[in-house]
């Protein structure tokens, strides 16, 4: 915190200068540089002497922005990361024009990362002290004609322009972000997969076919579990049709006994009745029952 501090005072006296009209250009490539993750943070932020209020949310949102709108631009085939903290900053108060005009400034801290390796770039995160650009409003103090937010807003984008730089240069040295050479398939390659492949086709065979041993007694576990099955299925069949054959016959008994019933219940359709007979009886003799003759004849 102390050499922060330190820094920080220190800064104060310097300037950069900061092409603004940088953003509208098209930007020449760094290497196969494209931007994938950018990951700001604050978690010891330090205050410098003199200073404007500011958080770390708002210190955090404005140099991820910077950030953003420089380096999307570019369009490499490799994708790459950025670590930034934001260590400390001093915003400057309206000061005495002339003779005390305080300067802006912030201090960060860069990593960069390599996607495809998964590993840092920079063994140590690189420090980048940032200051405020020397215009017209700036000589006299910032201070006294920008708000805070202003300032923070000039900072940024300087922040970003300074990581630029410094990718710049890595690149130009150490060959940062160069195309990484297409690994070429050689043979040896294809026959070690052709073995690979076979190996595991074998294996997968191997898996799915039983054992001998195990699968014969498998099979024949499962052949006498059958013929009990079908033993008990024979057993369970007879009976079935002797309780079958012992109900029909019941039924048919049953049968032939209510036909019985029935017979002996209904009258011979030949005969008479009662009535009908003594009826017939009485009418009978007065129509066959002879004239008597007369005696004198």
């Amino acid at each position: 915190m102390f050499r922060t501090c330190v820094a920080l005072i220190a800064a104060i006296g310097l300037s950069a200068c900061t092409d603004l009209d940088a953003l509208a250009r098209k930007p020449e490539p760094i290497g196969e540089f494209s931007l994938c993750f950018n990951a700001v943070v604050a978690p010891n932020l330090v205050k410098g002497p003199a200073s404007r209020e500011a958080s770390e949310e708002e210190w955090v949102a404005s140099i991820e922005q910077a950030i953003d709108a420089r380096f999307r631009r570019f369009e490499g085939t490799q994708l790459y990361h950025f670590g930034v903290s934001v260590n400390g900053y001093v915003l400057a108060h309206p000061g005495v024009p002339v003779v005390l005009s305080p300067k802006s400034a912030v201090i960060i801290t860069l990593s960069v990362w390599d996607d495809a390796e998964s590993k840092k770039l920079n063994e140590e995160p690189k420090q980048i002290t940032v200051l405020e650009n020397i215009d017209g409003a700036s000589i006299v103090g910032s201070g006294l004609t920008k708000t805070a937010e202003q300032q923070m807003e000039d900072l940024s984008f300087n922040a970003a322009a300074l990581i630029e730089k410094y990718l710049r240069e890595q690149h130009k040295e150490n060959d940062w972000f160069a195309l990484r050479p297409v690994e070429e398939v050689t043979e040896e390659d294809v026959a070690e997969e052709d073995a690979n492949d076979a190996e595991t086709d074998t294996s997968a065979e191997n898996a799915e076919s039983p054992e001998e041993g195990d699968g014969e007694e498998e099979v024949r576990s499962c052949i006498l579990d059958g013929q009990a099955t079908d033993g008990e299925g024979e057993t369970a069949e007879d009976d079935g049709a002797a309780q079958d054959s012992e109900t029909l016959d019941a039924d048919g008994a049953t049968l032939d006994t209510e036909d019985t019933a029935l017979e002996n219940a209904q009258p011979d359709a030949e005969e008479t009745t009662p009535a009908e007979t003594s009826e017939s009886d009485e009418t009978t003799p007065e129509l066959i029952r002879p004239r008597p003759r007369p005696t004198g004849a």
